[in-house]
């Protein structure tokens, strides 16, 4: 089995997905445990489009430093109904807008827009 497939099998499974941003980027980690509907909870990621992305508490959650991430952990593994729905939402949420065809399509309106004439007719 490929690893990609086992590890959408283990996000799959879990009940929190955990995401570190060691470079406050916004990593594919994040995109995949979103898309395999397990509620994300990741380090604090900021100034580089992040909030604009995902809204804390709606689609994953966020904490700020080791004593907020246990307390968290311990909250949303008791508070089920209330950690489904943020799965839910971040699973909605990157299963409608980013997709890999979604972000590839917002690259190339980017090309196109910088030149239209001589990229109009870039796409997939």
């Amino acid at each position: 089995m490929a690893e990609h497939t086992q590890m959408n099998r283990i996000y799959s499974a879990s009940k929190i997905g955990f995401n570190y941003s060691i470079n406050n980027d916004i990593n594919m980690r994040i995109f995949e445990i979103m898309a395999s509907g397990t509620m994300l909870i990741t380090n604090y990621i900021h100034n580089n489009g992040f909030e604009d992305l995902f809204e804390q508490g709606r689609h994953l959650v966020v904490y700020r430093n080791m004593r907020e991430l246990l307390r968290l952990v311990e909250y949303y593994l008791t508070h089920q109904e209330q950690r489904e729905r943020i799965a839910h939402s971040g699973c909605q949420l990157v299963s409608s807008n980013h997709r890999y065809v979604d972000r590839l399509n917002k690259m190339f309106d980017y090309i196109r827009a910088s030149d239209p004439h001589r990229y109009r007719d870039l796409k997939l």
